[in-house]
């Protein structure tokens, strides 16, 4: 899992937001297995506690020509 060390978070209700990189941590309140981690968006850390896991990275499309 990936951490941000940044001082600077704004708070929300449900996770809180780094000011400098953007990352968020989710909160106690309202996740099961995402409790308390971070990650590098909102919709990653709901994918993360739908399905147990990290999405899969996206592959490049080469281009043809």
């Amino acid at each position: 899992m990936i951490v941000c060390d940044h001082p600077k978070t704004t708070a929300n209700w449900e996770h809180v937001t780094c000011d400098d990189c953007r990352m968020i941590r989710t909160g106690a309140a309202g996740w099961t297995i995402a409790r308390c981690r971070w990650f590098k968006s909102l919709d990653e850390a709901r994918f993360y506690e739908r399905y147990g896991r990290l999405p899969d990275p996206i592959k490049p499309v080469a281009l043809a020509g």
